[in-house]
């Protein structure tokens, strides 16, 4: 499970930023393209909170298999997800969020082969999605929870295993440019709801679009 470094700027011209989002501490972060990492946790566990008058009650249940999560696979959460893909990126867990039995939020958490960073013990989430920032805050502290539990000392994400596969948020695009190749697409309030879990930036990125093929005089004249 071979990671490439977690920092890798480059310049392509159409302006999108992005942003690596890490959680120590919990602290808060901002966006461009991200992944994400945690520092002291806040290990409150709390599942009963007030939406209005309501009061609600979510619950969080866990999975390793593709099969466990067939109940939930025809829910407007996992349309665009593969459950095969828990086996064959090797997550060590997937965790759903449930309010009134209906899944609301989502992730996959990994703790073994993880990337190295600095003399952290890393554990990522990935496989992301929330329908709200109540249900994004909930699942993201139990799953830094799951993480504490097996000696994790930061989180990163959004990162599904490693940067071989999908990582990141896009955290603007003010042209509204369709995405590069191999770059990921989210909802645009993800990385708000990340940031409000208690997550703050690891790394940024920026992509921009190059228009024009003409030589630089300047480089031109320096190759001869």
């Amino acid at each position: 499970n071979h990671a490439h470094p977690p920092v890798r700027p480059r310049d392509d011209g159409a302006g999108n930023p992005d942003v690596l989002l890490r959680a120590t501490n919990l602290v808060t972060p901002l966006y461009q393209y991200a992944a994400l990492v945690v520092a002291e946790w806040d290990c409150r566990r709390r599942v009963l909170s007030r939406d209005g008058d309501t009061l609600l009650f979510m619950k969080l249940l866990t999975f390793s298999t593709p099969k466990e999560l067939e109940p939930f696979l025809d829910s407007s959460l996992y349309q665009s997800f593969d459950a095969e893909s828990l086996a064959a990126q090797q997550s060590n867990l997937h965790c759903v969020l449930l309010d009134s039995d209906e899944p609301v939020a989502r992730c996959s958490l990994w703790w073994t082969k993880t990337p190295a960073y600095e003399s952290e013990k890393v554990g990522l989430i990935g496989h992301y999605a929330s329908q709200s920032g109540e249900a994004a805050k909930k699942l993201l502290e139990q799953a830094c929870q799951q993480l504490i539990a097996k000696n994790c000392t930061m989180a990163i994400g959004p990162m599904d295993g490693s940067t071989w596969r999908r990582y990141r948020f896009v955290t603007e695009n003010p042209r509204a440019a369709a995405p590069f190749l191999l770059e990921p697409t989210n909802a645009p309030d993800y990385p708000k709801q990340w940031l409000q879990a208690g997550f703050a930036p690891l790394a940024q990125y920026t992509s921009t679009l190059q228009t024009s093929l003409e030589s630089d005089p300047d480089v031109t004249k320096r190759l001869d």
